[in-house]
């Protein structure tokens, strides 16, 4: 019984052509390393940008100007109740 199984699994490896199985491994391992290598490269852009957008934005926003406040009651907002009741009114 199991010489049967020997010799079936021969005659299907005999079939099978392996010339070209140690070029195809070195095509995958370099195609796997330039993968490798990408996938870094995206890592430290992704990095340098986003401490550069937060570094950017910290400064702006530090240093602009105050937004003025133009409204409809932005002349009479420290009679506001709230602000009259907190001693806060200019």
């Amino acid at each position: 019984m199991i010489d049967r199984e020997i010799l079936r699994l021969v005659e299907r490896d005999a079939q099978l052509d392996l010339s070209e199985l140690e070029r195809d491994i070195w095509v995958l391992e370099r195609s796997k390393h330039a993968t490798r290598r990408l996938v870094s490269w995206q890592a430290v852009v992704m990095v340098v940008a986003i401490a550069g957008s937060a570094t950017v934005g910290s400064s702006l926003g530090l240093h602009s100007p105050r937004p003025q406040v133009l409204g409809a009651l932005s002349g009479v907002e420290s009679l506001a109740p709230s602000s009259l009741l907190l001693g806060a009114h200019l």
